[in-house]
Order: structure tokens, then sequence, then C-alpha cells
């Protein structure tokens, strides 16, 4: 059964591939504000990634040792990593139409 710290790893890490991959099929397309902003999401991620990991662990640590606000802390954690999600999925998909294009 897959833990909820390997289920934030794998999603950031798999963002990140995903954002490279958009950003240089963006590039190549020559679209180059769509390469720019899928980058910035693959950088964010990125970063993301690693800042979610050490708050879990650190407050996983905290809460195995007893500390009665780790759980509310890691709560938080995982509501705000939600609210992360949420907002790369509007930033998608409110810009399907720019990324789509018109049919020549």
């Amino acid at each position: 059964m897959p833990t909820e710290r390997g289920l934030f790893n794998a999603y950031f890490l798999l963002l990140t591939i995903a954002g490279v991959i958009g950003t240089v099929a963006f590039a190549v397309e020559g679209r180059l504000v769509g390469a720019v902003a899928i980058g910035l999401i693959a950088a964010f991620a990125f970063v993301a990634r690693r800042w979610f990991l050490r708050r879990m662990d650190a407050d996983l640590s905290a809460r195995d040792a007893g500390d009665p606000d780790a759980v509310r802390r890691l709560r938080r954690l995982h509501w705000g990593s939600m609210l992360c999600n949420a907002v790369q999925l509007v930033a998608i998909v409110g810009s399907i139409p720019f990324i789509v294009g018109t049919p020549a």
C-alpha cells in the first residue's frame, strides 16, 4: 500500500517530467509563450516537491515523537497541496483555447 509521502513524491516527480516534455514540445513547435508557461509549471513542481517532502518528513517525525499539533500541520499541508493542484488544473484548463489554437 503506497504511503501518502510516496504519492506526493510520485505526483510532483511526474508533473516535473510531464512539464519538461511539454516545454520541449512547445519549444520545438515554436510556441515560446506556451513553452515558458509549461516550463514555469514544471519548475514549480520541481521546487514544490522538495519543499512538501521536507515539511511532510518533519511533521511525520514530530507526530511519531508525540507532538499533538503535528497532525493538524499535516492536514494543513495536505489541503495546501490540494489547493496547489487546483490552481494548476485551472491554469491548464484555462489555457486550452490558447494551446489548441484555431484550425487553418
